[in-house]
């Protein structure tokens, strides 16, 4: 869904006054200036005009913000159906298990806001996604094609190869052996911490898997194309 001009749609907490705008000039009062009521594009305080908005129908509607990102929204009705909402500047993308519940809200929306159905997400930030009954799947389909015709390799036959490349460790290593606190690592502190306390919370449950069926392994490291098959499956 996307919200046309989202950010018209933001209240002003202070008075704000602007020229009049050339065409727009009133006869004989040219020395006077007007006072905007709602949020105006080109202002600086737009942006959080809006998000302050938008939060407030999302929370007077029974959503719940994420406390570690707070774009994302989360309700829960009496049946244990979820909606999820994710706000990404005036565009809303709606996850969920029950579509009677996103249909229910998509209509309560626009009676507020202006609103424009984009139908089923098919890209995201240069991601192809295709929804179907058996699930959902991503790819980057285009960005490969993107590629093989700047390097005038269209033409060329698909070959199925190892994926297996080199890694170096040495940066790796060094930063083992080096325990002093540095920008670099803070990215290292946050997770553990956020682990730590999840796991003291008992929001998570830790359970060992053996190497061999890590399947998220095929998102993360360069595998050969056995065992890609096998985790793929």
């Amino acid at each position: 869904m996307d919200v046309k001009s989202a950010f018209l749609n933001g209240l002003l907490d202070e008075e704000v006054y602007i020229e009049q705008p050339e065409g727009y000039v009133v006869q004989g009062h040219e020395g006077k200036v007007l006072r905007l009521k709602k949020a105006l594009y080109g202002l600086k305080q737009v942006p959080r005009t809006w998000n302050s908005r938008i939060d407030e129908y999302f929370q007077d509607r029974d959503f719940n913000k994420c406390p570690h990102e707070h774009a994302l929204y989360v309700k829960k009705n009496k049946k244990g159906d979820i909606l999820i909402v994710c706000l990404y500047v005036d565009d809303l993308i709606f996850i969920g298990n029950c579509m009677k519940m996103f249909d229910d809200f998509k209509k309560e929306m626009a009676k507020e806001f202006e609103m424009i159905d984009i139908d089923l997400m098919s890209y995201y930030l240069g991601i192809k996604i295709k929804q179907i009954d058996d699930g959902i799947f991503i790819s980057q389909e285009a960005y490969a094609k993107k590629v093989l015709k700047r390097f005038n390799m269209k033409i060329c036959n698909p070959i199925s190869v190892s994926i297996e490349i080199y890694v170096d460790n040495k940066s790796a290593k060094a930063f083992s052996k080096n325990p002093i606190f540095h920008d670099k690592g803070k990215y290292i502190l946050i997770r553990y911490h956020f682990i730590h306390e999840s796991i003291a919370k008992k929001e998570v449950q830790i359970k060992f898997v053996e190497s061999e069926e890590k399947i998220a392994d095929i998102f993360t490291k360069p595998l050969n194309r056995e065992v890609f098959k096998k985790l793929r499956s």
